[in-house]
């Protein structure tokens, strides 16, 4: 990943969370409190459960674990969906899904097995089994921002994004990953042309300028 060199764990933090629909409307002092606190809530959680394997983890929540061949979606970036209520604790993955990226991954050149990568998803889902059982949402754990509309008239809103940011904190802590396992995204990407390195690597290097120095 030498030439990934640039995407730091906080570069990825900040990427996921330019995704948010609202990341216009946070104040640019406020950045880096989002991705901190978040950052620091996913690992505090992981550190709860360190060392423990995440299938045991699973199994003792009575979370099901369901592995279909592919989604109804034509996408092939769907690599899972959940249900968590009150009468269902389910995470499914697709495998066709799955096994694209992982082809993708050992094409770059990436030394990881099919077992990390699905327990890299199935930690990150577990985050969010964890903010479900303990009605704790991570973006309901920080400030909330003002969206304005007419005149005086304002509400509040969260920042959703945090919870995968946090999602992503506590599944590279609690899997003692050597990197941030949003990377493996972006390795998907500009291995299949998505994005252009040269271009890409341009705009982090804005974003890191606006942003983060």
């Amino acid at each position: 990943m030498k030439d990934l060199y640039f995407l730091t764990d906080e570069i990825l933090a900040l990427l996921e969370l330019k995704e948010d629909s609202l990341f216009h409307k946070i104040p640019k002092e406020k950045i880096k409190y989002y991705i901190n606190e978040a950052n620091r809530i996913g690992k505090n959680i992981a550190s709860k459960y360190k060392n423990e394997e995440i299938e045991s983890l699973l199994k003792s929540n009575k979370v099901n674990v369901l592995i279909k061949d592919n989604s109804k979606a034509k996408s092939l970036d769907i690599r899972g969906e959940i249900t968590f209520d009150k009468k269902e604790k389910q995470i499914i993955i697709y495998k066709n899904s799955m096994d694209q990226i992982i082809g993708t991954l050992k094409k770059y050149g990436f030394n990881i097995s099919k077992q990390e990568v699905y327990n890299i998803h199935l930690a990150h889902e577990f985050y969010h089994f964890l903010e479900f059982k303990n009605e704790e949402n991570t973006n309901y754990l920080l400030d909330e921002i003002d969206i304005i509309f007419l005149g005086p008239i304002k509400r509040k809103a969260t920042i959703l994004k945090t919870r995968e940011i946090a999602a992503h904190a506590f599944c590279k802590e609690l899997l003692n990953l050597s990197f941030h396992p949003k990377i493996l995204d972006y390795i998907y990407l500009i291995e299949n042309k998505k994005i252009n390195l040269k271009e890409f690597k341009d705009y982090i290097e804005e974003l890191e300028l606006k942003y983060i120095k």
